[in-house]
């Protein structure tokens, strides 16, 4: 068989393109260029024809586990030595090796009775679906619309990568600790803030992918799916989809085009009910005559004193920047997943300004009667 043909059979164009994006994707994973396309990838990472496995595992999870194991062993042969030494000659030495040799099994059975959670994260027939212990959750369906969201909590320790549906929600945990400055800026880059509770209170936070991990999924999905980093899914709290593709922005019959003048708000405002009282966060959107108030709980933890807290973003301190406002009209609200609030500014934030700066908000009471378009003057 000619060397031609060889290289022919040995060729995976799905191998290929893996490869394609592990080499751009960052400065760290430039070292893998020299892997020619027939060589599998010298990382985590596993990939076959049209199949790509990234492991999961807890943070830390290789250096809790391996202590108890040694030291638990070593108590237990320095007792059993200590009782077969002094067991006739001196009973309170045997007593006490007695002791060790118990430790030493507690100790084993501490380092077995919590084993190491492991999963995979696998693309595979258009589907990316996660794997912890046996529990399967699909991510993405090549059948069905999809978005891809990157979160961070306001310390950039975490990342989560959010995959939306307009059937549900799911998410991955990436844990930075162990990212080197390269991948750890490009994954910032790609965030918005959530708050640091949410970061962690989320379905598979337990375990996650390595940061050059998570670099390559995200580029191997943008290469594949172009639209989907700009791309979110959402319902409402009363269950109506909210729709970001591109450009273009939707709530029913409500419509908003990015690319044209529109103006948007951010703003806060406080409701009582009795002794409590609640914040929240709101935006404000209008153009041409649609208009709507995107409302969530204010999460305090998220509100940044500089940019230096945000990695030096200046653009995300200054959507998140809110002033006080009444509280707008009931009719415009729109409860949506507070973690998403930040997201959707910022593609808003991308559409060209009005003509004239944005007319404040309407309070409640005011009805719509009292507020006039300035977007297309």
């Amino acid at each position: 068989m000619s060397k031609a043909k060889v290289r022919a059979e040995c060729y995976d164009p799905w191998k290929s393109l893996t490869r394609d994006v592990m080499i751009k994707g960052s400065a760290a994973v430039d070292r893998r260029a020299d892997l020619r396309p027939h060589e599998p990838p010298r990382s985590g990472m596993h990939t076959g024809a049209h199949r790509t496995r990234f492991p999961l595992s807890p943070q830390g999870s290789k250096v809790r586990s391996r202590p108890h194991w040694g030291w638990g062993a070593a108590l237990l042969v320095l007792g059993v030595a200590a009782i077969a030494a002094n067991a006739a000659r001196v009973p309170a030495l045997a007593a006490a090796g007695a002791v060790v040799a118990v430790l030493g099994v507690v100790m084993l059975l501490r380092g077995k009775k919590k084993p190491s959670m492991r999963g995979v994260v696998e693309w595979k027939n258009g589907k990316l679906t996660r794997d912890v212990d046996g529990v399967r959750a699909e991510l993405v369906d090549d059948a069905e619309a999809f978005g891809i969201t990157v979160l961070a909590n306001r310390r950039r320790t975490r990342l989560l990568l959010a995959f939306t549906r307009r059937s549900t929600t799911r998410f991955l945990s990436v844990h930075l600790d162990d990212a080197d400055e390269t991948t750890r800026r490009e994954l910032v880059a790609m965030a918005a803030t959530v708050p640091e509770g949410d970061a962690l209170d989320v379905d598979g936070a337990e375990v996650g992918l390595a940061p050059d991990d998570a670099l390559v999924l995200v580029r191997l999905m943008e290469r594949t799916h172009p639209s989907a980093l700009k791309a979110l899914y959402l319902s409402t709290s009363r269950g109506e989809p909210l729709v970001l593709e591109g450009h273009d922005m939707h709530l029913g019959e409500r419509k908003f085009d990015l690319r044209a003048p529109l103006e948007w708000r951010p703003f806060v405002f406080h409701e009582s009910s009795g002794a409590v009282t609640t914040l929240y966060q709101a935006t404000w959107v209008r153009q041409r005559g649609d208009e709507l108030v995107l409302v969530a709980p204010m999460p305090l933890d998220v509100i940044p004193r500089s940019a230096q807290a945000l990695g030096g973003r200046s653009a995300e301190i200054r959507i998140l920047a809110q002033t006080s406002e009444s509280p707008p009209p009931r009719e415009l609200r729109v409860a949506i997943d507070r973690m998403f609030m930040l997201p959707l500014r910022r593609a808003l934030d991308g559409a060209p300004a009005p003509k004239r700066a944005p007319m404040a908000p309407p309070a409640a009471g005011q009805g719509k009667a009292a507020r006039t378009s300035t977007s297309d003057s």
